[in-house]
């Protein structure tokens, strides 16, 4: 059975580092391993479920996108659904 953590417990767990970030001007940027943020998307094309999941299932391929990336997406794209 899973522990089970205080929130004070689960907030001390040390943050993921950013590799999805706004950048202010309409896009989405991605850092790559290359340590450059130069894959983005216009955020107006994650506005919608359908265009969500129309870019995850572009990005799914692409070998430098992991879980977290994925996720943090996800996360941009509920933030810029409600702003």
């Amino acid at each position: 059975m899973p522990e089970i953590m205080s929130f004070s417990e689960l907030a001390s767990l040390p943050k993921k580092p950013r590799v999805v970030k706004r950048d202010g001007k309409g896009n989405i940027d991605f850092l790559l391993p290359t340590g450059s943020w130069s894959y983005w998307i216009p955020e107006k094309e994650v506005q919608s479920e359908k265009g969500l999941l129309r870019w995850i299932r572009h990005l799914l391929p692409k070998q430098w996108i992991t879980k977290d990336t994925i996720e943090q997406l996800i996360d941009i794209a509920e933030e810029i659904k409600t702003s």
